[in-house]
């Protein structure tokens, strides 16, 4: 396993950085070193937040930056052979890709060259992996949007977008969690709640995860909604093989 780049933060926190040319690849690496360094270190360690092709420790009090820096020289990162970690999930996510919850479907089928119909082939064909949790809570960054579908953030954001909504910015797909601002174009809307301090753990993705989005009609999303808020509807979650 290559060996990152550490810069110190401030006193009490450090990031460390690893150099790539593939994103899904690194990331791997990335999850890897978190659960070695957890596993190694959990007596000084406090946090540690995955970012794409970095990590982000935050040390308890006993520690600082600078001397877990120079842990780090002597820490040999490695692929572990035979280690079991948390095996992935595979969760198949409905999403209704119809107005009113396509916000910009129109706008991003014009802009791509496409009918909305391939727009929304398209976003469904790939399987997703979520690179990390940020920006809201349990908002899951998911890599492996086809090239054709990457497109530039708005140029003015949104006040308000819909917790559930499904978007795409950049080379990213993603789902809020909760009603926010946002800037990312919105191709649909999912009934699933993916966060909740009622549950344990609160978010319902984690990095690592397998994701793969079904269209389904307006009447579908009413009815898995309303299922949702009784606590009657079951996610289609497998185990991911690869």
């Amino acid at each position: 396993m290559k060996t990152p780049t550490v810069f110190l933060l401030n006193r009490k926190s450090l990031l460390l950085r690893w150099k790539h040319t593939s994103l899904e690849k690194v990331q791997d690496t990335v999850r890897d070193a978190q659960r070695q360094l957890q596993d190694h270190f959990q007596d000084r360690i406090v946090e540690i937040v995955l970012g794409y092709g970095e990590l982000a420790v935050y040390l308890n009090d006993t520690t600082t930056a600078r001397h877990f820096a120079h842990k780090l020289k002597t820490f040999k990162f490695q692929i572990q052979e035979g280690v079991q970690y948390e095996q992935p999930r595979l969760i198949t996510i409905p999403v209704c890709y119809s107005e009113p919850y396509a916000l910009d479907s129109r706008e991003l089928a014009a802009h791509h060259d496409c009918s909305v119909a391939a727009l929304v082939q398209l976003h469904t064909t790939p399987t997703y992996t979520v690179s990390f949790l940020g920006f809201l809570p349990g908002f899951p960054y998911l890599i492996g949007l086809p090239n054709e579908l990457a497109t530039p953030r708005k140029t003015t954001p949104r006040p308000h977008v819909a917790a559930g909504s499904v978007g795409i910015g950049g080379a990213q797909t993603g789902v809020y969690t909760q009603e926010s601002p946002g800037g990312w174009h919105i191709i649909g809307r999912t009934p699933v709640s993916f966060f909740s301090v009622e549950n344990s753990p609160p978010a319902f993705l984690r990095a690592g995860d397998k994701v793969q989005f079904k269209s389904i009609s307006v009447k579908e999303y009413e009815q898995i909604q309303q299922e949702v808020q009784q606590g009657k509807h079951c996610i289609e979650t497998t185990v991911y093989y690869g």
